[in-house]
């Protein structure tokens, strides 16, 4: 669920935001600011940790997501024009086209691999691996296809951090059918995302905890990249 937002009604100095982008040796990086200040045509951010002067050309697009005030919003395109010369962690943004719509997504995802098994009312067993898991559900594999809205017992685990395995009701809420990846020669095939229905507190902090650390690993391993390449 989605709301549309005027630019200028969600700018505001001290606003928090995610950037991603694209370095000129093709990572991808994304780093956390905040908005620092409000120009005719541009804005700037004050990122937390330095940025290289070399990291991004000047006039390519960014992506940028508005965070804070209990929501954020689903990524708008504007082009990064420089590093200010006075203070090496504010960057110097264009204004983005459009609208912000606001992601009504109440959980971060995180592209971590667990097993699942599903028990159908009829008692067949399907079996697969997640692609991505958040506290509120779970997008996976399966050796076997799930009627429509189908709800279904669901174990999540052993978890890769603590080898719990943790049980939900959960529903289809859609398939998705999954691209070529020509890197890894692999075949289409069907991802399933399940919503929990019926959560206790204890699985879905559980969940929540091992997709915050698995996002701060993820930058820390970026940073060290970043700081690496540097030297």
């Amino acid at each position: 669920m989605t709301d549309a937002h005027a630019i200028e009604d969600q700018l505001s100095i001290g606003r928090p935001l995610l950037i991603s982008a694209t370095t000129s040796d093709g990572r991808m990086i994304q780093f956390g600011a905040e908005i620092s200040s409000l120009g005719g045509h541009h804005f700037k951010v004050r990122t937390n940790r330095p940025i290289p002067p070399t990291l991004l050309a000047s006039q390519q697009i960014v992506k940028i997501r508005l965070q804070g005030k209990g929501q954020s919003t689903l990524p708008l395109s504007c082009r990064f024009l420089r590093i200010d010369e006075q203070k090496a962690r504010e960057l110097v943004l264009s204004f983005p086209e459009g609208n912000w719509v606001t992601n009504r997504r109440a959980f971060v995802r995180a592209p971590i691999k667990v097993k699942v098994v599903i028990t159908r009312h009829s008692g067949q067993r399907l079996e697969g691996e997640t692609i991505d898991v958040s506290g509120g559900g779970v997008l996976t594999t399966l050796n076997g296809a799930l009627n429509p809205r189908e709800t279904v017992l669901l174990k999540l685990g052993p978890l890769p951090d603590t080898q719990e395995v943790l049980e939900f009701d959960a529903r289809l809420v859609r398939a998705v059918q999954m691209n070529v990846n020509r890197r890894n020669n692999s075949e289409p095939f069907t991802a399933y995302a399940m919503k929990f229905v019926k959560v206790a507190a204890r699985a879905q902090n559980r969940i929540c905890k091992m997709v915050i650390v698995n996002q701060f690993e993820e930058r820390r391993a970026e940073l060290r990249d970043i700081l690496g390449k540097e030297k």
